[in-house]
């Protein structure tokens, strides 16, 4: 009797399921990090209508009218200063200025103008035809004062993978030249936390003297942190304010009158 005998000649058809998974995790990897790239491109684009000297001068106006008075809107914003001299912030020829005398702040501006909203101070700025709105201050009112006193197994695999290498060079060189971009926006970002949060502190420590319960404490935010001590020294109060912003670390001290809750003294520290 023959025998016959059927051999079957198994081919390869299609990859092993670890190369489709491995394909796929470095298809996601290649996605995912070129829509961050298309992200930051665009936060890029964005960043040439980016005005650092408006942000420069909004810090400088914020140190000003930390512990100063408001009176009206009138001309500008007409305020007394913690030295109990009055001075406005006008718009004079496309200048941000401060009289009385004439210091120029902020230059080649369309508009400013100023608002109140729950006694905050903030001040509005047009530049080609683009709106920056800043807080600046906590308005502490006149009448307060006098209220106070005053392989073919890889060869797909493979060219995947020399595809990926140079999609993740070319992003790696893109994400270089971008972060040296965004370095000085980080630091007015930063710049700008530091003047909203000396604001509310001075806010919070006015208010809580009103009540006579201001004591050390601490403060602890999102990404930020704030130490006071607070001597009694008579007369006024020595608030030592230590205040952690992210990488920056720095120290403020504020004498604060009792009596009619006059800052007649502010300055930074040096640790």
């Amino acid at each position: 009797m023959r025998i016959s005998k059927r051999f079957y000649q198994s081919r390869r058809k299609g990859f092993t399921l670890i190369e489709v998974l491995l394909s796929l995790a470095i298809t996601l990897l290649i996605t995912t990090n070129t829509l961050s790239m298309y992200r930051l491109m665009k936060h890029v684009k964005e960043m040439k209508t980016y005005q650092e000297d408006i942000y420069i001068g909004v810090k400088q106006v914020s140190q000003y009218l930390i512990g100063s008075y408001y009176l009206d809107l009138n001309n500008g914003y007409h305020y007394v200063s913690r030295e109990q001299k009055e001075f406005y912030l006008v718009y004079d020829q496309h200048r941000l200025v401060k009289k009385d005398g004439y210091e120029i702040i902020i230059n080649n501006i369309d508009s400013v103008s100023f608002d109140l909203k729950n006694t905050m101070v903030y001040m509005t700025i047009t530049r080609d035809q683009q709106s920056y709105r800043f807080l600046i201050g906590f308005a502490r009112e006149l009448e307060e004062i006098i209220m106070n006193k005053l392989n073919h197994k890889g060869s797909i695999l493979q060219i995947v993978l020399v595809i990926f290498m140079v999609l993740l060079t070319i992003l790696t060189i893109a994400l270089s030249m971008i972060s040296l971009q965004m370095k000085s926006y980080k630091d007015i970002d930063i710049l700008m936390q530091q003047k909203n949060l000396e604001i509310m502190l001075v806010r919070y420590y006015i208010e809580n003297m009103k009540d006579d319960i201001l004591i050390s404490d601490s403060i602890e935010g999102n990404d930020y942190s704030v130490e006071y001590v607070v001597d009694d020294m008579g007369s006024y109060l020595s608030i030592e304010t230590s205040i952690s912003i992210k990488d920056i670390y720095y120290h403020m001290l504020m004498d604060i009158e009792k009596e009619n809750l006059y800052i007649k003294k502010f300055e930074y520290r040096e640790e």
